[in-house]
């Protein structure tokens, strides 16, 4: 509680060791310095992070459900749901690479969900969890499955695509996710979605090479964003 303005806050703790070999507390720290206070409709505002010995804290405003947690509790998104939210996620992504950032970790868990309905990016910088050898969590393991090549389009994070390319190739992995195809998705491409534009907007994120990939602000424009029709364009 921020005793100021009684305005209810989460507080994250981070443990550098347990995501990356290479970071510590302080180079986290510094890594994560640049997001704070960020301001946009479609991020999570990161208020502060402090080094307490070998953890990060994070504090953020308080956003209590996730799509993750939509899908654990509803199981598949209605089309025009799900293409809100991509719209809501895309905006935030927009403005962090305009700003020369990247989100770094998107997933389902990642993407905030007011009692509203509204989107909010959050956790840049970040893992959700530690790697699926530690954990065990089931959304990890299926992007390390994209990784590994189980689907076919080119790795998340390939080289060079660690910044906004890496951005673009989780949009489509939520995509998938929101309507429940991730982990029969694809077959050569042929992604079990329900329109053409879905379809057309998951196979721009993940099936060019980083050099053909659109940008945030490009795929704002898209048929399967665009599209006033019921079922999600």
């Amino acid at each position: 509680l921020r005793v100021d303005t009684g305005e209810i806050l989460s507080i994250k703790e981070v443990s550098p060791s347990a995501y990356s070999a290479t970071h510590t507390a302080r180079s986290l720290h510094a890594a994560l310095r640049p997001f704070v206070r960020i301001q946009h409709p479609s991020i999570l505002r990161m208020l502060d992070c402090t080094v307490i010995g070998d953890r990060i804290a994070v504090v953020y405003e308080h956003y209590p459900w996730s799509i993750r947690k939509m899908l654990q509790m509803h199981g598949v998104l209605d089309g025009d749901v799900a293409r809100k939210y991509t719209t809501e996620i895309l905006s935030g992504l927009d403005h962090l690479h305009q700003q020369g950032l990247s989100h770094g970790w998107l997933t389902c868990s990642s993407c905030k969900i007011s009692l509203r309905g509204h989107v909010k990016i959050g956790g840049m910088g970040i893992p959700i969890h530690p790697c699926p050898e530690q954990s065990g969590c089931a959304e990890c393991a299926l992007h390390a499955r994209a990784n590994e090549g189980a689907f076919d389009f080119h790795p998340i994070c390939g080289e060079g695509e660690e910044g906004w390319c890496g951005d673009i190739r989780r949009i489509g992995i939520v995509v998938l996710e929101m309507h429940g195809t991730l982990q029969e998705a694809p077959l050569r491409g042929l992604y079990r979605l329900p329109t053409v534009n879905s379809r057309l907007f998951v196979g721009a994120c993940l099936s060019q090479p980083p050099i053909e990939l659109p940008s945030a602000q490009i795929l704002q424009s898209h048929p399967y964003i665009q599209s006033p029709s019921s079922g999600g364009g």
